[in-house]
């Protein structure tokens, strides 16, 4: 055999073993994380059930089905979300009223950018920003009472 033939045998095998030396050895399947999602609490689902109030107020007439449904939601989840400490349960529903009026505005902000200031819905959505603006200072003043 000739030199250059086994040197050229011996650098495949040195390739083979830095190869094997390099792969990566078989990892365990990544397990999916799973999300909980934490139920919402009341004060949450309140302030949901006053924005749908104030958004059914401003679609339709007093006398629609729907609005009296979202009013008897709204007066059910108040005498739960109340029936404990009302003064930390009233600095929540503030807190979640508020995070409705920013979802709110954004909502307004982006038919806005859409449409338009001559959106068709857009005067809805401003009945639902003063609503909620309206909602938020009623719940201020019962806190300081």
């Amino acid at each position: 055999m000739r030199a250059s033939t086994s040197r050229f045998i011996y650098c495949l095998g040195l390739l083979a073993v830095t190869a094997c030396a390099v792969l990566p050895e078989t990892l365990p399947a990544p397990v999916a994380a799973v999300a909980t999602a934490s139920p919402q609490t009341t004060e949450v689902r309140l302030a949901r059930a006053i924005r749908d109030r104030i958004e059914q107020q401003a679609t339709h007439d007093a006398a629609d089905p729907g609005l009296f449904e979202a009013l008897a939601n709204e007066n059910a989840l108040r005498e739960l979300a109340f029936a404990d400490d009302v003064v930390s349960t009233r600095h929540d529903l503030i807190t979640a009223l508020a995070s409705e009026l920013s979802n709110a505005m954004a909502e307004r902000s982006k038919l806005a950018a859409r449409f338009g200031e001559a959106a068709p819905h857009l005067d809805r959505a401003d009945a639902v920003i003063s609503g909620l603006t309206a909602a938020i200072n009623s719940e201020v003043r019962r806190n300081r009472i």
